[in-house]
């Protein structure tokens, strides 16, 4: 028979197995938050939140058994008996305050902002015209910018310019993109299909708008 060495003891006594648990479940859900965030969009939910909202009843069930642990090892020290605890809410707190979605969404705005100004350029200088319903269809380089076939939606109201980049849309009335407006006015509904719901300003003249 062996028994445990006093190294292993310590590290036993410093790092609780429930905290091990504790920071792999926590990893876990961080992931799976993430890569659905990174598969959903304004129209289409998360295909991960299902189990993530059944995982969060295992994660209120790790922060009680946290907390009964601290109580009834308060004698072996905070620091040591408090370890998973201060885990588990710390994975509460990413799961709560992050913005997967928003920060994804962020990124990809900016990785395209370079195509979106070439593209609102040649429209005001009036290089590339839209047709008689006021559709344009992008160049092969930047057919990747709308969804609806590498097409934009374009609207003229005296001087304005509006340019609607699609980035999704699931029916006639819903979809969401990237709204450039001359004026630096927020969108107006005037022209398109549907009512915006959420505009979201992105920098001066651009909104990132959601229709249903």
């Amino acid at each position: 028979m062996t028994y445990p060495t006093y190294a292993e003891e310590e590290i036993s006594r410093e790092f609780p197995a429930l905290g091990i648990v504790s920071a792999w479940f926590g990893v876990i859900m961080v992931a799976l938050t993430a890569v659905g965030a990174s598969l959903s969009s304004p129209l289409q939910p998360s295909r991960t939140e299902p189990l993530v909202d059944m995982l969060q009843f295992v994660l209120v069930a790790l922060i009680l058994a946290s907390l009964v642990t601290v109580f009834m090892r308060a004698g072996e020290g905070v620091k040591v008996t408090a370890v998973p605890l201060v885990i588990n809410l710390f994975t509460l707190v990413i799961l709560q305050l992050v913005p997967f979605a928003a920060i994804l969404e962020e990124v990809r705005y900016r990785y395209h902002t370079p195509q979106y100004q070439v593209v609102v350029e040649k429209v005001e200088s009036g290089e590339w015209q839209p047709d008689a319903s006021g559709t344009l269809w992008l160049p092969p380089p930047y057919r990747s910018l709308s969804a609806d076939n590498g097409r934009v939606w374009i609207q003229r109201d005296g001087a304005a310019v509006t340019v609607f980049f699609l980035t999704e849309q699931q029916g006639f009335n819903q979809f969401a993109g990237y709204v450039y407006r001359s004026d630096g006015r927020p969108p107006q509904n005037d022209g398109f299909p549907g009512q915006w719901h959420t505009i979201i300003p992105k920098q001066p003249n651009w909104y990132f708008c959601v229709s249903g």
